[in-house]
């Protein structure tokens, strides 16, 4: 703390002493500057005198007194400024003193004698002094037209002083006005001829505007001067000028100028055709998009008459008619017969009925103008809806209010649509103002209304109607869509009916809200695909509630448990409402989806197979399906179930889109939960495959049985002869068995196979259908070779052979033949005698003999 304190101490007296050193360094200063006033360089004497009057150092009075009479003339007014800055005393006489010493005096080289006058004289008027303002006049005419603004400040205080002279200063602010060649100068001029002398000057400012060369000048003239005055001759200026300026900030000023404050349909014509010619887009876009687009006609003036008004209007009108605004002449014709209409019951005292007239013209314009697709040629422009539909509702402002009635929303707001009809010895349309009110053509007092209304009607009676009468007013219609534990759902689409099915709206977080008539509708909740509809009458209760039930759809299997997913595949659910739609996947055999209550059609997906079934959720909710256990049983001939021989089970398979698999038979048994459909089963075994269609809703047992295939082996006299080996074909060779006792036999699925026997090295094929005949017999026949010479006689001893993959022996002959019971084919035979050997080849199914002469 007691740093801190000598701390400060220390830094107040440093900042004194630099307060102290910077007083003796202006001291010092002054002095100098004092000392400069008893030299006589010039330059220099100027600067002190100018510093010490500026610095008001009032220590230089005794010198500068003591001095100012020997100084040259511009010292002299540098001296008595000097003096009148510093509050010296006597400092009037001596500037009185210095006038007239500049009168009797020589001029300075610089200066002349009338601008040193009209400088002292500057100081004179700060004092209140216009003794000597002739001084300024005459130096200002002096120099014409090239006069600085401050001369035109000095005018303007001999203005105000000096009434007399304001005329004849007048007629010099004109000349500076339109011949200075200084920018400045010429506005400075125009402004002070505005402010000093208003409409008597506004022919000048006219002609500067008209004619200066600097654009700066022609906007400041519309943007500063011209808006304090209302004149025709200003009028006509900017509606030459517009069309003449090049500028585009001052297009832009003219423009706002000629409808803000003139506002006439000329105006508003000029500023449209001439604004295109604005280079600059901001510009451009103001007077596009916030002049034209915002553009209201001008009010009538106050003092003006209503007949005077309506004799506008009907300007406007026929000029619209000229600028194509307006079209149709039957139409046009029709609204002219209103307005003569209204001038005629106006001029008789009947205000009420001009007033309708006018209403009537009014609310014509407003039809046709909204009407963007007319076929019978009438129209209203924008254009002419600015002028047509503004100043007739300017004129009934004017006149005697109509019966009006107003239709307010639920909060009380106007609804700016909607139809009303009177009854009056029929029905009649009001007049629609287009601002949620309407205007009853009629001097009754007591009606029956109609309101149509977003289609619907309310009709009330014996209705008392006057300039402000509230009779219709909807009710905010809620429609709801909660689910089965009330909270709010989206997204529901609403329609209530009124002659037809009309839109409603959407839900937003579970409501769906419109105006609407307060009467009974039938409302239509459209949620995830389907619909349900409710009657209710919201003039008594506002909210039309929808709610939704949990649709449950289970999925059990043949014992009634629920089923959750095997590997992962569930059951997939499908509603049907238009199209099929996606309910969901079960979880734990349960899928759960909120829908409006009624009647669907559901399907359950699984194992790839579907099952339709259609229910009332609204009386109850819980969708069950149920599979049975189908049971595919693979039977031998003798009816028993088989078991897999060395792990050789029967494969199941069922169609449904395509084969799937079922599973292997275990025990003869293959069993998997299906939906009760009509499905084609394929029982696959030994190679084999057989199908077979059955509806496991009615039987859900499918059972395949082999037969007994039995393969004979006989030879030429039918006696059954070892020893065979025996193949079938099933998507290839597949081993059969080998005969015993000439018999082998095999348990097939019942089809048509092709067996191969194969007996000494030959092999013989033979198709059958083991369906309808199960035993297939293959019988040989006896071969006979006989050997002969070339004399014919029997050769002994000749060794006959045939040919099946290699040579095989059948023996030697005696007395020239030797047999051999062989399967019926083409073979190759050789016989061999000595040296001697010939071959042939012969089909012994068509002939057993085979005679081989040797050479």
């Amino acid at each position: 703390m007691k740093v801190n304190t000598v701390a400060l101490l220390f830094i107040l007296l440093f900042s004194s002493s630099i307060e102290l050193i910077s007083q003796q360094m202006e001291r010092e200063r002054a002095n100098k500057l004092i000392s400069f006033l008893y030299q006589n360089n010039n330059e220099i004497l100027s600067m002190a005198l100018i510093e010490l009057a500026d610095s008001n150092v009032v220590a230089a009075i005794p010198g500068i007194v003591e001095n100012i009479w020997h100084y040259d003339q511009f010292r002299r007014y540098l001296a008595a400024r000097a003096l009148y800055k510093l509050n010296y005393a006597s400092a009037h006489e001596i500037i009185l003193a210095y006038v007239d010493s500049v009168e009797q005096g020589k001029d300075y080289t610089r200066f002349s004698k009338l601008s040193l006058q009209s400088m002292a004289n500057n100081l004179l008027f700060a004092m209140g002094d216009y003794s000597k303002y002739q001084n300024t006049i005459n130096y200002v005419k002096s120099i014409l037209p090239e006069v600085e603004a401050n001369d035109i400040y000095s005018l303007e205080k001999i203005i105000k002083e000096i009434p007399t002279e304001k005329y004849n200063i007048k007629q010099v602010l004109e000349i500076i006005a339109l011949n200075s060649s200084i920018s400045m100068t010429r506005w400075v001029a125009s402004h002070s001829l505005s402010d000093n002398y208003g409409l008597e000057a506004i022919s000048t400012v006219i002609s500067v505007f008209e004619n200066d060369s600097d654009w700066t000048n022609r906007g400041m003239i519309v943007d500063k001067l011209f808006k304090n005055f209302s004149d025709s001759l200003i009028h006509i200026s900017l509606l030459k000028q517009i069309k003449l300026e090049k500028n585009p900030q001052n297009i832009c000023v003219i423009s706002e100028e000629l409808l803000s404050k003139y506002g006439y349909l000329t105006d508003y014509y000029k500023v449209k055709n001439c604004y295109a010619q604005i280079s600059d887009s901001v510009f451009y876009k103001y007077v596009r998009e916030v002049l034209l687009d915002n553009f209201v006609v001008k009010k009538p003036e106050i003092a003006s008459t209503r007949l005077s008004n309506i004799d506008s209007l009907y300007a406007y009108h026929t000029q619209s008619i000229f600028l194509n605004w307006l079209g149709n002449s039957a139409f046009s014709d029709q609204l002219k017969t209103y307005l003569t209409e209204a001038k005629t019951k106006l001029a008789s005292g009947d205000s009420l009925g001009a007033a309708l007239k006018i209403k009537l013209y009014q609310n014509q314009i407003v039809e046709q103008f909204k009407d963007t697709v007319t076929t019978d040629g009438k129209y209203v422009t924008e254009d002419g809806f600015k002028f047509l539909y503004y100043y007739p509702k300017y004129i009934l402002e004017r006149l005697p209010k109509l019966p009006t009635v107003k239709f307010n929303d639920s909060q009380g707001k106007l609804i700016n649509s909607g139809t009303l009809q009177f009854y009056e010895g029929s029905w009649k349309d009001a007049v629609n103002n287009n601002d949620g009110t309407f205007t009853v053509p009629t001097t009754q007092k007591t009606l029956s209304l109609r309101m149509n209304y977003a289609y619907g009607s309310q009709t009330k009676s014996n209705v008392t109607v006057g300039a402000d009468t509230v009779v219709f007013q909807t009710v905010n219609t809620q429609v709801k869509l909660l689910d089965s534990k009330g909270a709010i759902l989206d997204t529901g689409r609403v329609q209530y009916y009124s002659g037809a099915w009309r839109d409603f709206g959407v839900t937003s977080n579970g409501v769906a809200v419109k105006e609407l008539l307060p009467n009974n509708y039938s409302f239509r909740m459209n949620y995830a695909f389907a619909s349900k509809d409710k009657t209710q009458d919201v003039g008594t209760n506002n909210v039309v509630v929808f709610q939704t039930v949990p649709a449950t759809v289970q999925l059990k299997n043949s014992l009634g448990n629920p089923m959750p997913a095997p590997l992962g595949d569930a059951g997939t659910v499908q509603y049907y409402s238009g199209a099929w739609r996606e309910f969901s996947a079960t979880s734990n055999g349960v899928a759960v989806k909120e829908l409006l209550p009624n009647n669907y059609s559901f399907r359950m997906n699984y194992a790839f197979a579907s099952k339709d079934k259609a229910q009332d959720i609204s009386t109850n909710n819980t969708v069950v399906f149920q599979t049975v256990p189908a049971t595919v049983q693979l039977k031998n001939s003798s009816s028993e179930l088989m078991p897999a021989p060395l792990g050789d089970a029967g494969t199941v398979q069922y169609y449904s889109g395509a084969w799937r698999d079922f599973g292997a038979t275990t025990n003869g048994v293959a069993v998997k939960e299906l939906l009760p459909n009509n499905y084609s089963f394929r029982m696959n075994y030994a190679f084999a495959s057989k199908d077979k269609a059955q509806d496991i809703s009615t039987n859900n047992v499918v059972i395949f049985q082999t037969v007994p295939a039995m393969v004979q082996l006989k030879n030429s006299n039918g006696s059954l002869m070892d020893a065979g080996t025996v193949q079938y074909y099933s998507g290839a060779w597949r081993e059969f068995g080998a005969t015993t006792n000439g018999v082998t036999v095999k348990e097939l699925l019942p089809n048509n196979y092709s067996f191969r026997m194969t007996h000494e090295f030959v092999s013989l094929d033979k198709t059958q259908n083991t369906e309808t005949n199960n035993v297939i017999v293959f019988n040989t026949v006896l071969c006979n070779v006989n050997v002969l010479d070339a004399q014919n006689q029997p050769v002994n001893n000749a060794a006959v052979s045939y040919y099946s993959g290699a040579w095989r022996s059948i023996g030697a002959t005696l007395n020239g033949t030797i047999s051999k019971e062989l399967l019926p084919v083409n073979l190759s035979f050789r016989a061999v005698s000595g040296t001697k050997q010939l071959n042939k080849t012969q089909n012994i199914g068509t002939n057993n003999n085979v005679e081989i002469k040797l050479p």
